[in-house]
């Protein structure tokens, strides 16, 4: 049953990603492509209609991880509760800078609108990525199940990571770039004549940064979690046949380990794709 809540949400977030995410992207390259108040404002009503109700999942996701995992919904939202607040007042900026854009006529109420859509839209891609980057790190729990992670440290993984990091951080860039071709693929369905060209040969450029990045982002993910490949369900399916289980497969070190004799600064929780739930003073089970 666990298993297929996990599914649900994890379906859930997925859905939020594609059906939001055009939306953080437009207004990622609202800047860049809308170069007219014309153009900004197809730009504005190209997304006006559906971007609203796609907020919808990212709600239904954490209800479900509330009823589903309150351990891992308390630990979640008490450890990153600096990061939920300000994703919580970038969506209220970014929703208000889109309402209210046409209540007053005037071009530098328009501006100010179109700063900070363009501006919660990119911190709010950048959290988000950040915030995978957290989950496949891992946080460090304490003996209870609960963590605190600051803002930042010294920017390294080590056994007391902030929640941004050299790792996080590329992560939230890559989320920036996909968003952002993401925008784009959705502006060049959407709109015609000049601002369709732009945003096709902004989708060519942006489609090889992607590539890169997503280069980068699965070395950087060999280096932070080295065991992950071995805890795949793929790899796991692979070892159901005989000449696979020779295969030196070694499983998450953390998920081997009596919490009990571990220090503090070495109680660290794994990534949900490698351990579904932290048992404080005993074994962690692999999922």
């Amino acid at each position: 049953m666990e298993t297929f809540w996990y599914t649900v949400v994890t379906l859930m977030l997925a859905l939020y990603a594609v059906l939001d995410g055009f939306d953080f992207g437009v207004g990622i390259l609202y800047p860049l492509l809308g170069r007219s108040e014309a153009g900004r404002a197809v730009m504005h009503d190209a997304i006006g209609p559906v971007w609203n109700g796609n907020e919808v999942w990212l709600i239904g996701a954490a209800g479900v991880l509330f009823f589903a995992f309150p351990k891992a919904y308390a630990a979640g939202f008490s450890g990153f509760y600096l990061a939920l607040i300000l994703v919580l007042w970038l969506l209220m900026f970014r929703g208000l800078a889109l309402e209210l854009r046409s209540h007053v006529d005037h071009p530098l109420w328009r501006q100010l609108c179109d700063v900070i859509f363009s501006g919660a839209s990119l911190l709010l891609a950048f959290v988000f990525g950040a915030a995978l980057g957290n989950l496949i790190r891992g946080v460090p729990l304490d003996r209870e199940g609960y963590f605190f992670v600051a803002l930042w440290t010294d920017f390294s993984t080590g056994p007391e990571p902030g929640i941004l990091d050299w790792f996080t951080v590329l992560m939230g860039m890559a989320s920036v770039v996909i968003l952002a071709l993401h925008g784009a693929n959705y502006l060049a369905l959407k709109t015609e004549g000049d601002l369709y060209a732009r945003a096709v040969a902004t989708a060519a450029l942006l489609g090889w940064v992607t590539l890169g990045a997503a280069v980068l982002v699965g070395l950087g993910i060999t280096v932070v979690q080295p065991t992950l490949p071995s805890t795949t369900p793929l790899t796991r399916w692979a070892t159901s046949f005989p000449l696979a289980e020779q295969l030196p497969l070694s499983s998450c070190s953390c998920c081997d380990e009596d919490t009990t004799t571990l220090p503090h600064s070495r109680l660290r929780a794994c990534s949900s794709l490698h351990c579904s739930e932290v048992s404080p003073g005993g074994a962690i089970p692999t999922s």
